[in-house]
Parts: structure tokens; C-alpha cells; sequence
């Protein structure tokens, strides 16, 4: 239904897309989930927890929104290198023995949950701050919202990969999408300049 009612915008002139915030859209849905999911596992699955978990991801997302309003113009030239940052955490997230670092706390000091936590949040600080950046390079912000949202609900779909590939797969599809996101960037950086923001 999305594709069908969304078709004019999503298969409009190429002068006029907005592929790097669709794939922004899908692969922020799945660092979320994946976070959830993960830290839940954590702390215990309760609505306490999921509640917290989402309100943080909220205050991250916001301070992270903030900087780049604050930092602009240090941030904007430095995006590829966001998008590195971004890459080498969702790998570190991917790699990281969450079961070992849990087992640290054993001696009462919570040093392995405060690691796996702020590993957890560090890829969707960063995915924040490359979509703040992104958005407000955007000439027609109404349409990068629409391909942003089309993004999420794609996103949305690719989640259930997991019943298959298991939680952490996701930041491997995360990633993939994140490259792709960059490649749509640079070829709408080919095509035409992009307005400053």
C-alpha cells in the first residue's frame, strides 16, 4: 500500500529523490529495534525498561539534533567521516561479546553494562547527527520527510529478518543500508550542488 500511494514521489524524477533519507529511514529503524531489543535482554524485558530504553534513544536523538544545530558548519563538511564513525561503531556494536562484558559486574561494579549501554547508543547518536546534517541540506524538506518515512516503514519490514537471522544481524543490514545511503548522497552531490544549510 505504501509503494502503491507513494509511487509518484518514489519513482519521480531522479532530480527530485531523496534516496540517502529513505535509507536514513530503514536502517534507523533497525539500529533502534536492535538497541531495544539488546538492552532489554539486558536489563530485563519490562515495559519499565522499554520505556526508559525509548526515552534515552529520545534525549540522544535530541542532543545529538541540537549539536548540529550548534555545530553546523563544523559538522556539515565532516559527514563522511560521520558516516566512517558510524560504520566502525554499528561493527563494534556487531562484534561486541555482550555476555562477557555482562560478566564484568559480577564483582558489584557495573562497568560491563555501562560498556554494552553506551555501545548500544553510540551508532544512533551518530545516525542523528548525519540526518540533521542531511535534512537541512535538503531543498524541499516536505519530500525528504515523505522519503524518510517511506524509509522507516520499509525498515519497518527488513525488522522481521530477525526471526531469521537473529537480533544482531540487523546492524549488518543497518549497515548495508547506511553505505547506500552515502552512495545516494554522493550521487546527488554529482548531479547538482547542494544548497547550504
Amino acid at each position: 500500500m505504501s509503494v502503491y500511494f507513494g509511487r509518484r514521489l518514489l519513482f519521480g524524477p531522479a532530480a527530485q529523490s531523496e534516496w540517502q533519507m529513505f535509507f536514513l529511514g530503514a536502517a534507523f529503524m533497525l539500529i533502534e529495534l536492535q538497541m531495544i531489543s539488546r538492552l532489554s535482554l539486558l536489563y530485563g524485558c519490562t515495559w519499565l525498561t522499554s520505556a526508559l530504553v525509548i526515552a534515552l534513544a529520545l534525549v540522544v536523538v535530541l542532543v545529538a539534533n541540537l549539536a548540529v544545530i550548534r555545530l553546523g558548519e563544523r559538522l556539515s563538511p565532516r559527514i563522511k567521516l560521520l558516516y566512517a564513525l558510524l560504520g566502525l561503531s554499528l561493527l563494534v556494536s556487531y562484534l561486541l561479546p555482550a555476555e562477557a562484558l555482562s560478566a564484568l559486574d559480577a564483582g558489584g561494579l557495573p562497568l560491563g553494562y555501562a560498556l554494552i549501554t553506551t555501545v548500544a547508543f553510540v551508532p544512533l547518536a551518530l545516525a542523528s547527527s548525519i540526518f540533521s546534517i542531511a535534512f537541512a541540506r535538503t531543498a524541499v524538506p516536505s519530500r525528504a520527510l515523505a522519503f524518510n518515512m517511506y524509509g522507516a516503514v520499509a525498515g519497518a519490514l527488513l525488522e522481521y529478518l530477525s526471526n531469521y537471522t537473529g537480533i544482531s544481524a540487523l546492524l549488518i543490514v543497518a549497515g548495508a543500508l547506511y553505505a547506500l545511503s552515502y552512495l545516494a548522497m554522493q550521487a546527488k552531490a554529482g548531479r547538482a550542488p547542494t544548497p547550504s544549510g
